[in-house]
């Protein structure tokens, strides 16, 4: 099955690229800045079109590209429109009728009130970057594209910036204040990959919306339970409260995966079996 990740030069399309790479035949297309590979500007129109006549037949699509800065979207709004919806609405155009697209989503399309949200909640992100990703998922569903929105929660390896910051700052033993009343739900690579795999195989009929999740965790926890893998212990882990900072008002930003979990009939681990492999490995 011939399957090209779209963006495979960042955090996330590295990491399928590597790990579907044993299983799938891998085309890895770079967004239009990269310095080496194939590289596509996808905000182009035309350059979408030629580039549909180097690649087909294609099989799957996997759309990883994404402008994921919350704080400069709120400053520059059409970048982020670009990157994030026009990026889709040219795919669309261009390849809906031909091959299956599974286009990466985000847990900031829900407000973040409340928590636990379920792949058929109503949506109401309170950021650009979410509401540009919102687009994406509506242009999606109003076209003739058969595949999957996976809207993904923080997936984690010991590369991830937060456990990437844990671990640095516990070298330098400084004490890492770490939110106790903000939850989400990390998933760590290995099983991020196992399931878009498991989900490549299982493409068939009409578009599915499904969250690539962990189980629902504050901040501070997933800290302690990542410190305590890494050296033994959690004494530089400190709990602090949102309210005292300018956080964005969205205290739980979790996701629930239950229907995915059934629907890939995936078994995955407690989070503490995530972190303990994800400190010491790789994919």
């Amino acid at each position: 099955m011939r399957v090209i990740i779209i963006g495979a030069s960042g955090y996330i399309g590295s990491i399928l690229s590597r790990g579907l790479g044993p299983t799938f035949s891998i085309l890895e297309i770079n967004g239009p800045n990269t310095r080496s590979g194939l590289s596509v500007d996808f905000t182009s129109l035309p350059q979408v079109d030629e580039f549909k006549k180097l690649v087909e037949p294609i099989d799957v699509i996997i759309n990883c590209i994404g402008f994921k800065d919350i704080n400069r979207s709120e400053l520059e709004p059409d970048l982020a429109y670009r990157i994030n919806v026009l990026t889709v609405k040219n795919l669309l155009s261009i390849f809906s009728e031909h091959c299956n697209i599974i286009h990466l989503s985000t847990d900031f399309v829900f407000g973040g009130s409340s928590g636990k949200y379920k792949e058929s909640d109503k949506c109401n992100p309170l950021t650009v970057y979410g509401k540009t990703k919102l687009s994406a998922e509506a242009l999606i569903r109003e076209s003739a594209a058969e595949g999957a929105i996976v809207r993904i929660c923080a997936p984690f390896d010991n590369q991830a910036a937060f456990p990437k910051f844990i671990t640095e700052s516990i070298s330098k033993n400084r004490v890492i204040d770490c939110y106790q009343d903000a939850y989400y739900s990390p998933l760590s690579v290995l099983h991020f990959v196992k399931m878009m795999g498991n989900l490549i195989l299982s493409l068939e009929g009409a578009l599915k919306t499904l969250h690539f999740s962990g189980e629902r965790i504050s901040r501070y926890h997933f800290a302690k339970l990542y410190s305590e893998s890494l050296v033994g212990n959690s004494e530089l882990i400190s709990p602090i409260n949102r309210e005292k900072t300018n956080l964005l008002p969205m205290s739980d930003i979790s996701i629930d995966n239950h229907y995915t979990l059934q629907f890939l009939k995936y078994a995955l681990p407690p989070i503490k079996k995530q972190i303990e492999r994800e400190v010491r490995f790789e994919i």
